[in-house]
């Protein structure tokens, strides 16, 4: 658990709350320390997983079979034991049925310990990702998953009730993202495509991103366009999502061209991709988009494709163990679904981000080496 707390961020002031402030609470929460530990358990199998045997475990997690199988065929998923597997779903069920209650009962007195609850929630949600056999609890297999979505837009409605507070509160660095703001609105288009002026540290990963992102997302809006000059009508919730998806990825630009040049290793570079927001694109997706993913229609593959590119944002994130993999495999699933369709427009679109996430990244950048 101590082992999951110190590599939940790579931001110095974030990680301090991780460390210190959270644990804290989850000493006096029912609700959080199921919660925390059912985290640790999957943090502990991604270790296992990648070859890596964590420091410190917690106590239960001790002295069961092994945690994790490595698919050979296929690096986006594993497979976990299944008794090692049912401790992490009892930790998780036991904290949710208790994080209901607080929730609940949401007041100035708890409202801390359901946002830090929130946290763990999603970071759960986002860990499963990559863990074959939680995933086939939450989809049909070969879907891509959705639910995690969901969750995130239903804990942002609650919290954003009460953001004055938590911002003010002990939890406020969690709210502070230092390159998240549109600063890129004020660069010439050509400064931020430039590759010979991007800072030193970039993983060959996200070298291949800057080298497309803005190519690739001209052809997805063209694309749109002109889906909406046929279907005579404008796609609201796309518009609005690639909106949401042009920013983000101009963030992105922007914090690999100027942001700190000093701080130059691939760990500084991916914290401050972590300060642009970047995973937390899922909250400002419109009301209504999820919906455009029902159905069979070209537009309801285009929102796939969109959603594609969004989840290539986390992939960018190769040391936070979290995330890493469990984006490419979602991809990866977009891709087979986007074949099926057999529009070969959506298909092309669909190279890029497929090509990216080839890309292999630099093993000695993990979070575990710090």
């Amino acid at each position: 658990m101590l082992h999951t707390s110190k590599h939940m961020t790579l931001n110095s002031r974030r990680q301090h709350i991780w460390e210190t402030v959270i644990p804290r609470f989850a000493m006096r929460s029912e609700a959080l320390m199921h919660l925390l530990l059912a985290l640790a358990g999957l943090d502990y199998a991604s270790a296992r997983t990648a070859g890596e045997q964590p420091e410190n475990t917690s106590p239960d997690m001790e002295g069961q079979p092994s945690p994790a199988n490595a698919d050979h065929d296929h690096r986006h998923n594993h497979t976990l034991d299944a008794t090692y597997l049912q401790i992490i779903i009892e930790h998780h069920q036991r904290g949710l049925e208790a994080f209901r209650t607080e929730l609940a009962n949401l007041s100035s007195a708890n409202l801390n310990l359901v946002f830090a609850g929130s946290m763990l929630l999603v970071a759960f949600a986002l860990a499963s990702l990559r863990i074959r056999n939680l995933n086939d609890a939450h989809s049909q297999p070969g879907q891509p998953r959705l639910d995690w979505i969901f969750l995130i837009h239903g804990l942002c409605t609650v919290i954003k009730h009460n953001w004055p507070e938590v911002r003010m509160g002990p939890l406020r660095a969690m709210t502070q993202y230092s390159y998240a703001n549109d600063d890129w609105r004020l660069c010439p288009r050509g400064a931020l495509r430039s590759v010979s002026s991007m800072r030193r540290g970039c993983s060959p990963r996200l070298v291949a991103f800057c080298r497309g992102a803005d190519a690739a997302l001209t052809q997805l809006v063209g694309y749109h366009a002109s889906l909406a000059a046929r279907e005579g009508q404008v796609l609201e919730e796309q518009k609005t999502a690639l909106e949401l998806l042009e920013g983000m990825y101009m963030r992105t630009l922007y914090v690999v061209h100027f942001s700190d040049e000093a701080r130059e290793s691939p760990l500084d570079v991916q914290a401050d991709l972590e300060d642009a927001a970047l995973m937390a694109w899922a909250e400002f997706l419109p009301e209504g988009y999820l919906d455009t993913l029902a159905g069979s229609g070209v537009s309801s593959t285009l929102s796939y494709v969109i959603l594609a590119y969004f989840h290539l944002l986390f992939s960018l994130f190769e040391s936070v163990w979290y995330v890493k993999g469990g984006f490419d495999g979602e991809i990866v699933k977009i891709k087979a679904l986007v074949d099926m369709s057999g529009e070969r427009e959506l298909m092309s679109l669909m190279q890029w981000p497929v090509a990216v996430i080839a890309v292999n990244h630099d093993h000695s950048s993990s979070m575990y080496n710090v």
